[in-house]
């Protein structure tokens, strides 16, 4: 007969799981060999949500990702393109369960590079995210 441990208190088991991901040199975009928790963790997964093209790879779910590549060769004005990216920003970081929004956006160009920041609203506090992407004309 098999015994069923029970390690966890009822306590424990009412808690929301700990967010954890692999650490990564913001910089270079490669792993640090270290684990992160919590807020860390959280800016490490919006990292890739704003790199990885949402639907392209079969490995993620639909929900994860971004849409940047839909306004590439389009004859859109930038006004129309800054504010898509804005609503495509919003709707790839607010499929987190632990982001309940984001602020202060600001977007421009400079050549084909997209510049972004913003403010996160998150279960961790609130914090200012950063990123460039390449190629987004």
């Amino acid at each position: 007969m098999l015994e069923v441990f029970d390690s966890l208190t009822e306590e424990e088991a009412q808690d929301e799981p700990i967010l954890r991901e692999y650490g990564i040199d913001f910089e270079t975009g490669k792993l640090n060999g270290k684990i992160v928790e919590g807020k860390d963790a959280l800016r490490v997964w919006i990292y890739f949500a704003l790199k990885i093209a949402r639907y392209r790879y079969r490995m993620f779910t639909w929900d994860y990702g971004n849409e940047f590549e839909d306004l590439i060769g389009t004859a859109y004005s930038i006004d129309y393109r800054l504010s898509e990216i804005e609503r495509m920003t919003r709707e790839c970081l607010t499929a987190h369960p632990n982001i309940q929004g984001i602020s202060d956006f600001e977007a421009e160009f400079s050549g084909s590079t997209l510049k972004i920041r913003f403010t996160v609203d998150s279960d961790f506090g609130l914090f200012t995210e950063e990123t460039e992407e390449q190629n987004i004309v």
